[in-house]
């Protein structure tokens, strides 16, 4: 399946739809791509919606975790959700589970982003 990103507006909340493999021929694309919405000063919060990305590998990872960053140091809130089994298991095993926000649903996701959790 080929890599495809778009995103759209959810309040002030940016879902970007991820879809297929992210893996080392398009880190660096998904990577400009996160970095143009994080120059966005409207944007409050980055929701990774993960529901049809088909597998990751260490450069997709290495991707999230510096989205993460980014969103810390300019205070917004940055989730992952919907996540396949294989994608879980990987983060869980890296010990990401414990700083990455990860929920098993866009509605869930979408709590947290607004601060309702």
């Amino acid at each position: 399946m080929e890599f495809e990103v778009s995103h759209y507006m959810n309040n002030d909340c940016c879902v970007v739809k991820i879809k297929g493999h992210l893996a080392l021929e398009k880190g660096d694309e998904f990577k400009g791509y996160l970095i143009k919405i994080l120059q966005d000063s409207t944007i409050k919060s980055i929701l990774l919606d993960c529901e049809e990305m088909t597998n990751i590998d260490s450069n997709g990872i290495a991707v999230l975790v510096f989205a993460f960053k980014k969103t810390k140091d300019s205070n917004k809130k940055y989730a992952l959700c919907q996540l396949n089994n294989k994608t879980s298991r990987i983060l869980n095993m890296l010990g990401l589970d414990k700083i990455l926000s990860i929920f098993d649903t866009l509605d869930n996701g979408l709590i947290f982003t607004r601060g309702e959790e």
